[in-house]
């Protein structure tokens, strides 16, 4: 694991590790299934942002494989994604600081421009 500011990465030992998939979401069968995993910080990086993580099956395996780390303020934001995906039909994941506008007289309302956007996709 590769922290901000050090050079060098950790060798960190994973201690537990979830699926992190609900079966209401159905089979998961596309091979990408997403997994929680915990592990210690080491006391003289507590402090410190994780930025990239390997993983290897064995501790002296070479790494052959590369991972931005998801920040903790996004898991709740993911969590409320995944947990409210199949509740409609379409959905359009957006920053707090992204905005959709209408720029077309015909669309009044965001119905409007729903509606708009729906029928020129399915014809």
């Amino acid at each position: 694991m590769w922290f901000e500011n050090f050079t060098e990465p950790d060798m960190i030992e994973v201690y537990e590790y979830r699926m992190a998939w609900r079966y209401n979401w159905g089979n998961n069968t596309d091979g990408t299934t997403p997994y929680l995993l915990s592990c210690k910080i080491p006391q003289n990086k507590n402090w410190s942002c994780a930025s990239i993580v390997s993983f290897t099956e064995n501790r002296c395996d070479a790494a052959n494989n590369l991972f931005k780390f998801m920040q903790n303020d996004q898991i709740p934001y993911h969590d409320s994604l995944y947990e409210n995906l199949y509740m409609y039909e379409y959905l359009i994941p957006m920053d707090v600081d992204e905005f959709i506008i209408p720029i077309k007289t015909e669309d009044r309302t965001w119905e409007d421009l729903i509606k708009r956007t729906i029928s020129s996709v399915n014809d």
